[in-house]
């Protein structure tokens, strides 16, 4: 693990997009490995009347 927080350091400082983020490695090491389920639809009453342009 220590290897991977060590990479995801370097990388932080060295590239403007990382390789691999700290955070990252943060979450697989807490066992967060799957995605939220989706979630419900937003209700009628609160849908917009007219499209955004």
């Amino acid at each position: 693990m220590w290897a991977q927080y060590a990479l995801a350091q370097v990388t932080e400082w060295t590239m403007k997009v990382p390789l691999v983020a700290k955070a990252q490695v943060r979450m697989l090491a807490e066992g967060v490995t799957d995605a939220a389920p989706p979630a419900a639809s937003v209700p009628d009453d609160l849908r917009a009347c007219e499209p955004a342009s």
